[in-house]
């Protein structure tokens, strides 16, 4: 339904991407890498595999190791935490809208190895 006193249809997203670095110069702290592409919206076919893809990607950070539920399988717990000690987390984050949606990876590790970090994330 439409809400009173908004367009009668809703206008159309466009992805135009981006880039920003942010650096404090204090190689003690940790640097967060996002890497992120436009990706099918409510009403797209390809949401259900964008979904799938979302839960076999998984994630976690590296002090979530152990128990039942925390995603040890998954393919950035295995091929990301468990292969790089200076990794703390990498996580896929998928946000779907109407007409279009966000798929990517975000991870957070040393600040000294945040060149490494996007390598390994692509």
């Amino acid at each position: 339904s439409v809400v009173p006193g908004s367009p009668s249809s809703p206008t159309e997203n466009n992805y135009i991407g981006s880039e920003v670095r942010v650096h404090s110069g204090d190689p003690t702290e940790l640097s967060n890498v996002f890497i992120g592409f436009e990706s099918a919206g409510w009403r797209s076919d390809d949401l259900i595999p964008v979904c799938v893809l979302q839960s076999l990607m998984g994630g976690g950070g590296s002090f979530s190791s152990g128990g039942p539920g925390k995603g040890m399988f998954t393919r950035l717990y295995m091929n990301v935490l468990n292969q790089y000690h200076w990794v703390h987390s990498c996580n896929v984050i998928s946000a779907i809208h109407n007409d279009a949606g966000l798929f990517g990876i975000h991870g957070v590790a040393d600040s000294p190895h945040a060149a490494n970090l996007a390598n390994v994330i692509v």
